[in-house]
């Protein structure tokens, strides 16, 4: 039978959209509830944590191996991985307060689709 491990304790309130960054070797996932982007070195078990105003739902890998594409509850935005600067994309239905973004990924030809969510 095999054992279970447990390798990191975060304690998400939300835990979604795992992703491994083959760029960093390391995993990289959301907590939405929590409003952090969690990131994960499986050769040395050291974790980093951000933490942010806004609720993060989704993110993808870009061209640019220094940034994110994050989806936040708002909008779309790159995230700077040195500096941690936010530079929005666009807002996502900003005429309805009670939708947040939910789930997104890149498909093979690297198109960023996600889903919305009405709260």
């Amino acid at each position: 039978m095999s054992k279970l491990e447990l390798i990191v304790d975060a304690r998400d309130l939300l835990g979604e959209c795992v992703l491994w960054d083959e760029r960093a070797d390391v995993v990289r996932w959301v907590d939405i509830l929590g409003k952090r982007l969690w990131r994960l070195d499986p050769a040395s078990g050291k974790t980093l944590v951000r933490m942010f105003d806004a609720r993060l739902a989704c993110m993808a890998l870009t061209r640019d191996s220094g940034s994110l594409l994050l989806g936040f509850d708002w909008g779309l935005a790159s995230f700077d991985l040195q500096s941690g600067k936010i530079s929005p994309y666009c807002e996502v239905d900003a005429d309805k307060p009670f939708t947040r973004l939910k789930d997104g990924r890149c498909d093979r030809s690297g198109n960023f689709l996600f889903g919305t969510l009405d709260e």
